[in-house]
C-alpha cells in the first residue's frame, strides 16, 4: 500500500511540475467554434480558397460612424470619423487603419491600367460594340453635357465613348460605398455612415489582444455623443464573446458543481475528512489531463475546459463508491473488493468518453482525451491513493451526518421499488410494460429526423449577428463560405473560363441570385480578350466608318475626334500582362482571389482561382449556382456550409451505427463476467437512452450529432451505475453511492444545460434526461443478493 502512494505522490508531482512549466510558456487557448467543425475532405485548392478568404477577412475589423443625414449632422459624422481614425491609429494595436484614401493612390491605381485603355471593355461595351450599337454615342452624348462634364471633358482624347471609365467602375466590387467629401461613405435608412477599414496587428483568437481591442472600442464609444452611431463588424468580435462566454461558463460549470458538491458530501458524511477524500480523486484526474492535454495540443480549446468541468460529476464516482464501501465493511479492506467494478467502470466509461475521438473534430478529440486522462487520474487516486489516506483518516460508520439515515431510507425504500426478481408475482405484468413501453419508445424515436443545421452552433448573440449582417449588407461583402472555384492550366486559361462564365453570372445577378461577384479576371482580362477588345475598338470606334464619326458629327466635335484617333494609333498594341499586374500595388484588391497552385513544389501543375459571390438569396439560389458549375468540369461551386452541414449529417448517421456497435462489444466484454445476466447491466442505460430521445422529439428538440455523442456516455456512466448495484447484490451502501454519484454528475452535467455554448448543451440536456432515467432504472433489472451474502461479501459470485 506504501509503494503505490508513493508511486502516485510521485506522479501528481511530475503532474503538476509539468502543468506549471506549460503555463509558463504562454501557451494560447483556442475559442473558435471552426476548430470543433470536421474537415470535410476538401482537395488541396480548396483548402487553400479557404485559407486564402478566412484569412483575409478575420485579419479585418470594419467600423461605420453613422449619423443623421442633414449637412449638419453628415459634417459631425466627419470630424468623428477622423477623430476615431487618429485614435484608433495612435493605439499601436493595428498594422494599419484606413480612412480616407489618398489621391496618389487613386491616381497610381488610374495611372497603371492608362496605358492598356483600349484592351479593356466591359462584357456588355464589348457585346454593344460587336453589334455597333448606336445608342453607344447617345449615352456618351448624354453624359458629356450633363452635371458629369467636368469629370469627363479631361479624358475625352483617350476615352471620347467613355468606354474605359466604364470598365473601371466595373472592374471594382458593386458596393453602396461612395467618396463623399473625400470619405467612404455609405447611407441607409436615412443615416449616413462613414467607413474605416482596420486591419489586425496579432490574431483574432489571442486572449490578450481580443481585450486590448474590445477596450480600445469601448473606449471610442464612450467618447461620442448620442447621436452619432458606431457600428463594428469583424471575427474579433466573435472571438472575443466567446472566449468571454467559455471562461464564464468554466467558472459557473467547474465552481457552481464543486460548490454544490461540497454541500451535498458534507451534508452526508458530516467530515471534512470524508470530503477531502471524495474530491481528491476528482482533483488528481483533473490536473493529469491538464498537464497531458497541453503537452499532447498545441492550442486546448476553452470548451475542451469547460466540457472538462463536467468530469467533477463523473470522477468523483469512484470515491463515493470507495466511502460508501468502507462505511459498510469499516474493518475489512476495501480495494480487493471493489476493484473488478471500479476496473470494469473504467473501461466503460473510458469507451464511451474515447469514442468521440472517432469523430474528424479536432474539439471532440480534445474533449476525449481530456476526459479518458481524467478518468485514469481519478482511477489511479482512489486505486493508489486513497488506501492509504483513508488508514490515516479512519471513516467509521458512526460518523456524524445524514449518511446512516439516508442508507436506512433507502434501505426501506428497495422493498417498495419494483425488481424483476424479487416481485417474482408480477414479473410477467412488469415485462408486459416494460415491452410496451419499448415499442412506444421506439416509435417516437423513429419520428425524429435529427437536425444538422450548422447555424445550431452559432454561440454569438443575435444582436453582434445583427449587426454583422446590416455592415456586411450595406458594404456588399462577399461571403467567404461561397464561392466558384476555377482551374486552368496557366493564368491565361483560367480568366478564360472565368470569361466563360461571366454571361452566366450576369444572368444569376438579374435574376436576384446574387448581388454581385468579383473575379480576377475582371480586374485583368485574358490575354485572348484583351486582343480582342482592341481589334472592337479598331474596327467599330476608331476606323473610317466608326462611331468615333457618328460621335463627331453629332456634338460637332470633329477636331477632337481627329484627336482621339491618332492617340489610338499612336498607342501600342500591348496587352496587359498577369505577371506584370500581380507585382503592382493595384492588384492588392484582387490579388487574394488568385491561388496558384496549390502544392508549391508542382511545376507545370493546374493553377486555381475563386470568383467571391455576394447576396447569395437563399436555398434556391445556391442551387442554380451549383447546377450552374455542373455544366463545367473545372468549375466547382463551394457553399461551405452546406458542405459542413452534410458533413455532420454523415456523421450523425455514422455515429449512430457506432453507438448501437458499442452496445455490442460491450455485451461482448462483459459476457465474459456475467454471462446470462449481461443483460440486467445493459437494460437500464438502454432505454434511458431512448426514453432520452423519445422526451428530446416530444419536447420539439431536434437531435444533432451531439446528443447522439452523449448517448455514448449515458452508456459509459449508465454502466456504472448498473454494475456497482450488481455486484454489490443491491446493497443500501451502493445504493447511496449510486445516488450521490448520481447527483454530483447531475449537478455537473446539469449546469452544462444552461451553458450558451452548442455543444455543451447538447451534451448537458442529453445526460441530464439519460442518467435520471440510468437512475431510476437500473434497480429494476439488479439481481438481489441471497440472504446474508452482502455482509459476508461485498459482491456476487459468478
Amino acid at each position: 500500500m506504501a509503494w503505490r502512494f508513493a508511486l502516485w505522490l510521485l506522479g501528481i508531482t511530475l503532474c503538476s511540475l509539468l502543468l506549471l512549466w506549460q503555463l509558463t510558456q504562454a501557451r494560447s487557448f483556442d475559442s473558435s467554434i471552426l476548430a470543433l467543425l470536421p474537415d470535410t475532405h476538401r482537395s488541396p485548392a480548396e483548402e487553400l480558397a479557404q485559407q486564402r478568404l478566412i484569412d483575409s477577412a478575420d485579419n479585418q475589423l470594419l467600423v461605420l460612424v453613422g449619423s443623421g443625414d442633414s449637412d449638419q449632422a453628415t459634417t459631425q459624422s466627419l470630424h468623428y470619423a477622423q477623430q476615431l481614425l487618429q485614435l484608433l491609429t495612435d493605439s499601436g494595436l493595428f498594422e494599419q487603419v484606413q480612412g480616407a484614401p489618398s489621391e496618389a493612390d487613386t491616381q497610381q491605381w488610374q495611372n497603371f491600367y492608362q496605358p492598356y485603355r483600349y484592351h479593356l471593355l466591359t462584357p456588355a461595351s464589348a457585346e454593344r460594340l460587336e453589334q455597333r450599337d448606336s445608342q453607344l454615342v447617345s449615352d456618351s452624348l448624354t453624359r458629356l453635357f450633363s452635371p458629369l462634364a467636368a469629370a469627363i471633358a479631361p479624358t475625352l482624347v483617350d476615352d471620347p465613348l467613355q468606354l474605359f471609365q466604364q470598365w473601371q467602375l466595373a472592374s471594382l466590387p458593386a458596393t453602396s460605398v461612395s467618396l463623399q467629401d473625400g470619405w467612404p461613405s455609405a447611407r441607409d435608412q436615412g443615416r449616413l455612415y462613414r467607413l474605416i477599414v482596420v486591419t489586425l496587428s496579432d490574431s483574432a483568437y489571442d486572449f490578450d489582444y481580443q481585450q486590448a481591442v474590445m477596450q480600445q472600442l469601448h473606449t471610442l464609444r464612450q467618447q461620442l455623443p448620442a447621436d452619432i452611431e458606431l457600428k463594428t463588424s469583424g471575427l474579433i468580435l466573435h472571438a472575443a464573446h466567446g472566449t468571454q462566454q467559455a471562461r464564464q461558463e468554466i467558472s459557473t460549470i467547474g465552481v457552481g458543481s464543486v460548490i454544490g458538491i461540497v454541500l451535498l458530501l458534507w451534508s452526508c458524511f458530516g467530515r471534512p475528512s470524508a470530503v477531502m477524500l471524495a474530491f481528491l480523486p476528482l482533483l488528481s484526474g483533473f490536473l493529469l489531463a491538464m498537464a497531458v492535454s497541453l503537452l499532447l495540443f498545441e492550442r486546448l480549446h476553452l470548451i475542451t475546459l469547460a466540457f472538462g468541468a463536467s468530469l467533477i460529476g463523473v470522477a468523483i464516482d469512484y470515491s463515493l463508491h470507495y466511502l460508501c464501501a468502507q462505511r459498510e465493511h469499516p474493518q475489512q479492506s476495501i480495494l480487493p473488493r471493489i476493484l473488478p467494478g471500479l476496473s470494469l467502470a473504467l473501461l466503460s466509461s473510458g469507451l464511451a468518453y474515447a469514442a468521440q475521438a472517432i469523430a474528424p473534430f479536432p474539439g471532440l478529440r480534445q474533449m476525449a482525451v481530456f476526459s479518458v486522462l481524467g478518468l485514469i487520474g481519478a482511477w489511479l487516486t482512489v486505486v493508489c491513493g486513497l488506501p492509504f489516506l483513508s488508514r490515516v483518516q479512519h471513516l467509521r460508520s458512526n460518523d456524524r451526518g445524514l449518511a446512516a439515515s439516508w442508507t436506512s431510507r433507502l434501505e426501506r425504500w428497495q422493498g417498495y421499488w419494483p425488481n424483476l426478481q424479487s416481485w417474482p408475482l408480477k414479473a410477467w405484468s412488469i415485462r408486459l410494460t416494460l415491452i410496451s413501453l419499448l415499442f412506444g419508445l421506439v416509435y417516437l424515436v423513429s419520428q425524429q429526423p435529427g437536425s444538422d443545421d450548422l447555424r445550431l452552433l452559432q454561440t454569438s448573440p443575435q444582436a453582434l449577428l445583427d449587426q454583422d449582417a446590416q455592415v456586411q449588407a450595406l458594404l456588399g461583402s462577399p461571403n467567404p463560405s461561397q464561392y466558384f472555384l476555377i482551374q486552368g492550366s496557366d493564368p491565361e486559361q483560367l480568366r478564360q473560363r472565368e470569361e466563360r462564365l461571366q454571361p452566366a453570372l450576369q444572368q444569376a445577378m438579374a435574376a436576384g441570385w446574387i448581388s454581385d461577384y468579383q473575379a480576377l479576371s475582371r480586374s485583368i482580362p485574358s490575354r485572348q480578350q484583351q486582343q480582342r477588345n482592341y481589334q472592337l475598338y479598331a474596327q467599330q470606334v476608331f476606323s473610317a466608318t466608326g462611331l468615333l464619326v457618328d460621335w463627331a458629327d453629332q456634338a460637332q466635335l470633329q477636331p477632337l475626334a481627329s484627336e482621339a484617333r491618332q492617340r489610338f494609333r499612336q498607342t501600342p498594341d500591348q496587352p496587359l500582362e498577369f505577371a506584370d499586374w500581380l507585382q503592382q500595388p493595384v492588384s492588392q484588391l484582387s490579388r487574394r482571389l488568385w491561388l496558384g497552385s496549390p502544392s508549391s513544389g508542382q511545376e507545370n501543375g493546374p493553377v486555381f482561382s475563386v470568383i467571391t459571390l455576394s447576396g447569395v438569396d437563399g436555398a434556391a439560389a445556391i442551387s442554380r449556382l451549383s447546377t450552374l458549375a455542373a455544366t463545367d468540369p473545372n468549375v466547382v461551386f463551394v457553399d461551405r456550409i452546406s458542405d459542413l452541414s452534410a458533413v455532420l449529417h454523415h456523421y450523425r448517421q455514422q455515429l449512430s451505427q457506432w453507438l448501437l456497435l458499442a452496445y455490442g462489444l460491450v455485451t461482448v466484454l462483459l459476457l465474459c463476467r456475467y454471462g446470462r445476466h449481461t443483460w440486467r447491466l445493459l437494460a437500464a442505460p438502454a432505454i434511458a437512452s431512448l426514453i432520452t430521445l423519445a422526451s428530446l422529439t416530444t419536447l420539439g428538440i431536434p437531435v444533432t450529432l451531439f446528443h447522439v455523442l452523449a448517448l455514448l456516455l449515458v452508456l459509459g456512466i449508465g454502466l456504472d451505475t448498473s454494475i456497482f448495484l450488481y455486484d454489490s447484490g443491491n446493497s443500501p451502501h451502493t445504493w447511496l453511492a449510486v445516488s450521490l454519484s448520481a447527483l454530483t454528475t447531475l449537478l455537473a452535467f446539469g449546469l452544462l444545460t444552461l451553458s450558451a455554448t452548442p455543444v455543451l448543451h447538447f451534451f448537458g440536456q442529453t445526460v441530464l434526461i439519460g442518467l435520471i432515467g440510468v437512475w431510476l432504472l437500473a434497480p429494476v433489472f439488479t439481481r438481489q443478493a441471497p440472504a446474508g451474502a452482502q455482509s459476508d461479501s461485498g459482491f456476487l459470485s459468478h
